[in-house]
Order: C-alpha cells, then structure tokens, then sequence
C-alpha cells in the first residue's frame, strides 16, 4: 500500500492511502507547530495500518511556502529511507491532483531515492530589519 502526503496550500493538508481504492485523512496544519506526523499516525491507527506495511511514500505540492516544501520533502525522505521504500513528488501542480499518476512512478521505482525538492520561487535571503536584542563584544 502507498501513502501520499498531498499539500493543497499553506494550512491544508490531506494524506492519502492507495489500496484497493483511496482513503483520505484531511487536516488543518498549523503554523509554527510540525502537525504531519500527529496527523499521519492518527490516521494509520484509525485505519489499523501500521507504517511497516507501507510500501510506497508519495508527495503532492499543489501551492506551499520554501519553507514547508523543505520540511515536507525531508519527512518523506526520512520515512522513505527508514522504510527502504520507493518515494516520488509531484511539485506544485495544476487543478486536481491525479493520485493514479503519482503511484505509477512510485511502483516503477525498484528501491528508495531520496526526492530533490522544487521550489516554485527563488528564495529572497534578506536581513532582519528587527533590532537585536543582544550585542556581540569583543
């Protein structure tokens, strides 16, 4: 069975079990506090699935900040190479997410490959404009 984590925006998530046909937990994330493995294992004991019986890990990014695709990638490489399962990603795509293409790269993988992430944006490094609270003496 297939797990996929699929990112609909900043504060919507949902993960999606493929077996026989697809089951979907959704959740509300929560910004500054990490919620996608409070949601994951509330939703595999719900369905009685324990993460051993994975066998493929996906991630679907519909819109989301640099800073959430990096926690998100980093979260499915970490389960894919604990697992020693396959793991694929589709960034940022349009309309409906189609679960069935995702899972056809997930099972045409052989063994896990860590997933490179894709950002939509260049990322803008600037400096803080807040005064610091601290000074640095020699």
């Amino acid at each position: 069975m297939i797990l996929v984590l699929n990112i609909l925006d900043n504060n919507q998530a949902e993960w999606i079990l493929v077996q026989d046909k697809e089951t979907k937990h959704q959740f509300a994330m929560q910004p500054g506090e990490e919620n996608i493995l409070a949601e994951l294992d509330a939703f595999l004991n719900k369905q009685k699935i324990k993460l051993a019986n994975i066998t493929g890990l996906g991630l679907a990014i519909k819109k989301a900040s640099l800073t959430q695709v990096k926690v998100q990638v980093t979260i499915i490489n970490t389960l894919g190479y604990e697992l020693q399962v396959p793991a694929s990603a589709e960034f940022y795509y349009e309309g409906d997410f189609k679960t069935e293409d995702l899972v056809k790269k997930i099972k045409s993988q052989k063994s896990f490959k860590a997933i490179k992430p894709e950002y939509q944006q260049a990322a803008e490094i600037t400096v803080s404009k807040k005064p610091s609270k601290f000074t640095i003496v020699k």
